[in-house]
């Protein structure tokens, strides 16, 4: 999110896939959050509270509820009873045929798509014959409004396993949820997004390179813009010319996957014809979206600062980096088919360490896909790091050391299995004694497997990773 001054911190939204659309709620006054400071965006929003953010996203118009109430549920001095009046006086609700509203029971989703048709002016409007939903039905409760709500853009269902589209309408409607539908209602999609890298800069800078699809956290983000630092504290820039042509300036902030340090942090400054815009930080392993307004900037300059890293470079990403004329949802990542089981070997390494991949045996086994690390030197470490972009559960294999190879019988090696940072599982080994591993890693971004050799003479001697095979 842009870094500026908020009238509402909402303390539990951070990496929610709604995060933009709750802090404009926010922004906008239609919601204050709880008194904690939380939003709560998992939890269903009540008939009431969906009153209450209808009511403000309207501009909290001057209205006088009733002395009497219309509903035998909702009394004068109730929390929220102007705006539920006012929900009622305009025809966005009837409530229920037994006279009632029921005001702390969940909306669901087929009466937010009626409200919102309603609040909308009931603009004209004709269903399909045909569902695009499979779980609804022509002559079904609300199936025009349903249709009318898809139709706009405000909601996109669920896509199901088989491909088909459902919108599950009496499941009650999460308050992440509803800040998206009162977000796509008033910022309509308007246009295609002109991706940056389309732009040809106004400064020259061998810094910032297109890269094409960049991974970022385990995900893909296609026209993205990435550049690699070496050093901390040492702030690269690039310039463009928006010709005031564009409204908004969008992208997904991160640190790519294939980074050799691990340990990066960036900044990332946005500024509009020389006043800084936005600023946002983000460490290796996590993504930010930024959606900043552009109106009227004619010279659009970015800023990216390494802020810590270590003695290994890393690269800063911006994400499907793009202009917006109008108002479009936030950039997310390429859908990506799920990874089939492979082999470690398969994988690139990040850094190398002088593995090396290939046909090895271990007590009498072969193991053609094998990862070995040869050393002579007592206390010698080396190590190899590989991006999983967290499309794995398990890494299992067996250890030992080589038998053609290995003239030192006495040598004895340490392997571990560090998986972001911590440490997943640590084996000794020897020659002659071969042993199975079984390492978690769920969820893992970068493994690092680190050798060292803790004993034995000086001759020859091979460490072997028998198949180590990646399981989702």
């Amino acid at each position: 999110m842009v870094s500026i001054a908020r009238a509402v911190q909402l303390s539990d939204i951070a990496g929610n896939p709604y995060q933009v659309q709750i802090q404009w709620l926010a922004d906008r006054g239609i919601t204050t959050g709880w008194p904690d400071g939380t939003f709560r965006p998992y939890q269903p929003i009540n008939r009431d509270a969906m009153a209450a953010f209808l009511y403000r996203m309207n501009g909290s118009p001057a209205y006088d509820a009733p002395a009497q109430s219309r509903f035998k549920d909702v009394r004068p001095g109730q929390q929220f009873y102007k705006e539920i009046h006012w929900l009622a006086e305009k025809g966005i609700t009837t409530g229920w045929p037994d006279g009632t509203f029921r005001p702390v029971q969940p909306i669901n989703r087929d009466a937010i798509a009626a409200f919102m048709y309603r609040y909308a002016g009931k603009p004209a409007y004709t269903a399909p014959a045909t569902s695009v939903f499979t779980d609804i039905r022509p002559g079904q409760d609300f199936y025009k409004e349903i249709h009318w709500l898809e139709s706009k853009g405000i909601t996109t269902g669920w896509t199901e396993s088989d491909a088909t589209r459902t919108y599950r309408a009496l499941q009650p409607l999460n308050r992440d949820a509803m800040a998206a539908f009162l977000y796509r209602y008033e910022n309509p999609a308007n246009g295609t997004p002109t991706p940056l890298t389309a732009l040809v800069p106004t400064t020259e800078s061998t810094d910032f390179v297109s890269w094409g699809d960049a991974g970022v956290n385990g995900s893909t983000y296609a026209n993205s813009v990435m550049t690699t630092a070496l050093n901390d504290d040492d702030p690269r820039s690039i310039s463009y010319d928006l010709a005031a042509k564009y409204n908004r300036f969008q992208a997904v902030l991160g640190v790519s996957d294939i980074s050799l340090s691990t340990e990066g942090s960036f900044k990332y400054e946005v500024f509009g014809d020389g006043r800084l815009l936005a600023t946002q930080q983000v460490a290796f392993g996590a993504t930010v979206p930024v959606d900043v307004p552009v109106t009227g900037v004619k010279t659009l300059e970015i800023k990216v600062t390494r802020l810590l890293g270590g003695e290994s470079s890393s690269a800063g990403v911006l994400g499907d980096v793009r202009l917006v004329v109008g108002v479009l949802p936030l950039p997310t990542a390429a859908v990506e088919e799920a990874p089939a089981a492979g082999y470690l070997a398969e994988l690139e390494r990040v850094v190398d360490g002088m593995f090396l991949n290939g046909a090895y045996s271990i007590n009498g086994t072969a193991y053609p896909n094998a990862i070995t690390q040869a050393m002579t030197a007592e206390n010698s470490t080396a190590t190899a790091e590989y991006n999983l972009g967290r499309d794995y559960s398990t890494l299992s294999g067996r250890l030992g050391l080589d038998d053609e190879l290995t003239t030192d019988t006495s040598a004895r090696y340490t392997v571990k299995f560090i998986v972001d940072g911590v440490e997943k599982l640590s084996r000794e080994v020897v020659a002659g004694a071969g042993a199975d591993f079984s390492v978690d890693v769920k969820n893992g971004l970068r493994l690092k497997i680190e050798v060292t050799r803790t004993g034995g003479g000086t001759g020859d001697s091979v460490l072997v990773l028998g198949d180590p095979r990646l399981t989702p």
